[in-house]
């Protein structure tokens, strides 16, 4: 009973020392902000905006190619809160445009970043990696 027991301790301590552990090693992902975007990251490939009254927030979706030493950048800009409804508005944003291009890339969240604008706007960014995918021929 007692060998069972400091099994399932010694179990329960391994999982737990495993969990904390994970999140010292998430990339932070440093030399991505909105300041260093808005100074480095010129010439945007491409430029979209998505009116509040077609989608549930005012966004811009801009995409760059080789911008803050990323291969492909894909940036959705909006005003207001950085909220679990907003981001999950952007997440659907940064999905459409995947479909829209023929779903040819994946795409992943790297980082957000927010600024109150003089005046008090507070706008957001969330940037996204595109990476092209490998779609296997089934012929």
């Amino acid at each position: 009973m007692k060998k069972t027991l400091l099994c399932m301790v010694a179990f329960l301590l391994t999982g737990v020392i495993a969990c904390s552990s994970v999140n010292k090693n998430v990339a932070t992902y440093p030399e991505i902000t909105m300041q260093k975007f808005n100074d480095t990251c010129e010439s945007p490939d491409e430029v979209h905006a998505v009116p509040a009254f077609r989608f549930p927030i005012p966004a811009q979706v801009i995409r760059h190619k080789k911008c803050m030493e990323v291969e492909d950048l894909l940036v959705v800009v909006w005003p207001g809160e950085l909220n679990e409804k907003n981001l999950t508005a952007v997440k659907l944003l940064a999905l459409m445009y995947v479909e829209h291009q023929g779903n040819e890339h994946s795409v992943r969240l790297l980082k957000t970043d927010r600024r109150t604008m003089d005046g008090g706007l507070v706008v957001n960014m969330a940037f996204y990696e595109l990476k092209k995918t490998v779609k296997e021929n089934n012929e």
